[in-house]
């Protein structure tokens, strides 16, 4: 049996089943530069313990997909 039959539409019109409609520009929903939107008060600033806390972990984290037992 063939799993790839030449008359199946399988991925043909993959691109266009999944288009989503066009999005009106001038719309009057408010933007992100937007007068009425709250900022945060204020940006949290990392300790040198911390800084060093998450380097430390990234650095011992593996990118082998094999790693020794």
């Amino acid at each position: 049996m063939d799993p790839f039959p030449l008359n199946s539409t399988g991925f043909v019109n993959l691109l266009a089943s999944q288009s989503s409609p066009p999005i009106d520009v001038d719309s009057a929903e408010p933007g992100v530069n937007s007068p009425g939107l709250v900022k945060p008060a204020e940006r949290r600033n990392w300790t040198t313990k911390e800084d060093l806390v998450l380097i430390s972990a990234w650095l011992n984290t593996s990118k082998d997909p094999i790693y020794r037992q």
